[in-house]
């Protein structure tokens, strides 16, 4: 099956200097247990009008296994790995989010705000053939 990326916003402008807001990431890993997927551009698939980038300071980074984080249906494999980086290859969670949780949900919170004015690109490796999971990241 391939990967998949559903992306909902608590606001459409993407802009933390306008208020705060969040991206609700629901993913299925391809045959392989790998997602590599632009965060805006799967958004805008959904909602053409949205702008280009994500403008804002990440404040936290929330990761829930199974089908739109229900900790129970299609769960990774213990221990897959996130990283989400930006148009450089910068893991704007610097690196925080590897070995996840089957089971559990779980936070990281950034010990200073990382600023964000970019497109933003989901990676898991390690997840199994068909897993799902959900991830949530805070701006401001």
């Amino acid at each position: 099956m391939a990967q998949s990326l559903t992306v909902t916003a608590s606001d459409l402008y993407l802009r933390g200097d306008i208020g705060e807001f969040k991206l609700t990431l629901d993913w299925v890993s391809a045959s392989d247990g790998t997602v590599a997927l632009a965060i805006v551009a799967a958004l805008k698939s959904a909602k053409p009008s949205v702008p280009n980038r994500i403008h804002g300071k990440l404040k936290m980074i929330e990761t829930i296994p199974g089908l739109l984080g229900d900790k129970t249906t299609a769960t990774p494999t213990d221990n897959y790995d996130i990283t989400i980086t930006d148009s450089y290859g910068y893991d704007v969670a610097t690196g925080n989010l590897a070995d996840r949780s089957a089971s559990i949900a779980q936070a990281i919170f950034p010990v200073a705000e990382v600023p964000v004015d970019d497109e933003l690109t989901l990676n898991i490796t390690n997840a199994g053939d068909t897993k799902k999971g959900r991830t949530i990241l805070y701006f401001d």
